[in-house]
């Protein structure tokens, strides 16, 4: 699978990541970290990748608005999460929202405006690591491997969901931790988690 996202209004993709669609539990894991505080933007991206599974964690905000492309090729499902709220405020995250969706490919912009301290955090997981993650059978899964397996674009809920706080926390907890752990199990939950 493919995942890469840029500013339309600048030149240079913020990412391209090329990651393998088998998961081998073996492979480590790669991090990354980049700042950018060009005109109009200033942001700050952690990613974390291994074969199957591309993750990243965007804090971003801009002085004017701007065209969030973002193309996913490939068979991958997708759990995201978008907190915003004004920048200057020091209240938690307001009306913050998640969806599981399977993407058999997707090119997407979405415009971001000035004022607003968006943070913004998606796990990308190939259709086979998916599927090797969950019992196919559960009824809470049933549905969504039904739609799935039609090999068109769905969303495990209808309308996004609001964010909890508990997974906000355990967001934080991946992005904050100085530990070296392993992060196999994180993962499955997260995804059951936001279910």
């Amino acid at each position: 699978m493919l995942v890469k996202s840029k500013i339309v209004e600048l030149a240079d993709w913020l990412f391209e990541e090329e990651i393998p669609d088998g998961y081998v539990p073996d492979k480590p894991l790669v991090e990354n970290k980049i700042t950018i505080h060009t005109e109009p933007v200033h942001m700050e991206n952690f990613q974390l990748s291994t074969s199957g599974l591309f993750i990243l964690h965007s804090k971003m905000q801009f002085d004017r608005p701007v065209q969030i492309l973002t193309e996913i090729e490939g068979e991958t499902i997708t759990s995201q999460f978008i907190f915003f709220k004004p920048a200057a405020s020091k209240l938690p995250y307001g009306m913050s929202r998640h969806n599981i969706r399977y993407i058999p490919s997707v090119k997407s912009v979405h415009q971001v405006e000035p004022g607003i301290e968006y943070t913004y955090f998606i796990a990308v997981i190939s259709k086979e690591y998916y599927l090797n993650l969950i019992k196919r059978d559960s009824l809470l899964h049933q549905q969504f491997v039904h739609e799935i397996e039609k090999g068109e674009y769905t969303s495990f809920s209808e309308e996004d969901l609001m964010a909890t706080y508990e997974m906000q926390h355990t967001i934080a907890e991946l992005i904050e931790s100085k530990k070296k752990v392993r992060y196999e199990g994180f993962i499955p939950n997260l995804v059951l988690l936001s279910c």
